[in-house]
């Protein structure tokens, strides 16, 4: 019979293994991480082994949803669609519940009674743009702005991310972008700013900062000094999530939207 619970330390060495099957190069520092910041959650179907996973992020009134994963030998048996029932129930009533939908998923989504937004980018930095940044000190605006730019409540996940990454700012005006470090996959985001030059100038800062390989999700293709990996669709329950698209340069990523 299978049983739903949340995820807790002795699990991320079989949540590694599972991710490991689709090349999403988790370690189990990043299940900690995302638990520390207080407003996730990764919730596992199992019967004698994990067999599925979810994780649920509260944004205040937007919840956000990532990391639906089933073992491939059990996919086709409804548990995608039990993981999702019980991410959903995990949220409770919220505005807005969204996610990253792959291209392949999006049928699945449907079904499951999403809407389809628009389409958003995760690529790869190849180098060769100049950026301009400085270090970013001030906490508090980071989490006035990242609400006026995505609607969230987060300022759990950016002091986290923030601790344990780097933070910089554009030269005039205001905006900040948020860098991981990481040895599998180093990654840029979120990205705001007020003004779009000094946007795109902060984005090739941090770019430039992680090195070549570095990813992150855009909001608009063609962008230079970056190769898409794979083009991804938002797809949301409830109210359409808000987003200034005139502000945001690059998101938290597929898993904190």
């Amino acid at each position: 019979m299978m049983d739903f619970r949340p995820a807790g330390p002795k699990d991320y060495d079989e949540l590694v293994a599972l991710t490991g099957q689709e090349d999403w190069n988790y370690r189990p520092e990043d299940f900690d991480l995302m638990e520390r910041t207080g407003c996730a959650r990764t919730l596992v179907a199992t019967n004698d082994r994990i067999l599925g996973m979810i994780t649920v992020l509260d944004y205040g009134e937007i919840g956000w949803i990532s990391n639906v994963l089933v073992e491939r030998e059990m996919r086709g048996r409804g548990i995608g669609r039990d993981l999702i029932n019980a991410g959903i129930q995990h949220l409770e009533a919220k505005r807005t519940v969204a996610l990253f939908s792959t291209q392949e998923a999006k049928a699945f989504y449907l079904r499951e009674g999403f809407k389809f937004d628009r389409d958003f980018y995760f690529v790869r930095y190849v180098g060769g743009v100049k950026g301009a940044a400085k270090d970013f000190r001030w906490l508090d605006n980071a989490f006035e702005m990242d609400r006026e730019c995505f609607g969230y409540r987060r300022a759990r996940l950016l002091r986290t991310l923030m601790g344990a990454g780097r933070a910089l700012a554009p030269l005039r005006g205001r905006g900040f972008a948020l860098l991981r470090h990481d040895p599998k996959e180093a990654a840029v985001g979120p990205v705001v700013a007020d003004d779009r030059g000094a946007g795109l100038r902060l984005l090739y800062a941090a770019f430039n900062a992680l090195g070549v390989g570095c990813t992150a999700v855009l909001p608009d293709a063609g962008i230079d000094g970056v190769e898409e990996i794979f083009p991804v669709s938002r797809a949301y329950l409830g109210e359409k999530p808000p987003t200034d698209y005139g502000r945001v340069f690059a998101f938290a990523g597929l898993e904190f939207g």
